[in-house]
C-alpha cells in the first residue's frame, strides 16, 4: 500500500493565487462595464445638450426660407408695395426675387445666421447655423 502525503502548504498557496486571479478578473470585467456605461451616458448628455442648438439652427433656416419666399412673392405681385420694393430693391431682382441667394447674420454675438437660395424655378433651400450646429430646410412649390 502506498501512502501519499498531501503537501498542505503548497495547496493553500495555490488556492490563494487562484482566488487573487478570480478577483482580478471579476474587477476588470466590472471596470470594463463601468467604462462602457459611463461612455454611453456622456455621449447621450452631449447629444441632449446640442438638441437646443438644433432647434435654434432650424428656426434660423426657417427664417431664411420665409424671407426668400417673401421676396419671391414680391416679384409675383402685380403692383409691388413700397415694403416689397424696399426689401427686394428697386429693380425687383435682388436676393431670392428672381433667382439668387441671401445671407444674413441674425445675432452676431451668438453666431445665428442663415443662407437661403432660390433656384429660379420651384425650390428654395435654406441653411441655418447656430454654434457648431447647422440645419437645412427645402421648400418645393
Amino acid at each position: 500500500m502506498n501512502n501519499y502525503t498531501l503537501n498542505t502548504k503548497h495547496y493553500s498557496l495555490n488556492k490563494g493565487a487562484v482566488s487573487v486571479i478570480i478577483a482580478v478578473s471579476i474587477l476588470s470585467i466590472m471596470f470594463t462595464i463601468g467604462v462602457g456605461v459611463s461612455t454611453l451616458i456622456i455621449q447621450q448628455f452631449r447629444a441632449s445638450s446640442q438638441m437646443g442648438d438644433s432647434v435654434i439652427a432650424f428656426y434660423a433656416a426657417e427664417a431664411g426660407a420665409e424671407r426668400c419666399l417673401y421676396q419671391f412673392f414680391c416679384v409675383q405681385d402685380v403692383a409691388p408695395t413700397a415694403d416689397c420694393i424696399a426689401e427686394v430693391g428697386a429693380g425687383l431682382d435682388q436676393g431670392c426675387a428672381v433667382s439668387g441667394q441671401i445671407t444674413e447674420v441674425l445675432n452676431p454675438s451668438l453666431g445665428i445666421s442663415y443662407t437661403a437660395q432660390y433656384n429660379g424655378v420651384d425650390t428654395i433651400t435654406s441653411f441655418g447655423e447656430y454654434r457648431s450646429t447647422s440645419r437645412a430646410l427645402q421648400l418645393d412649390f
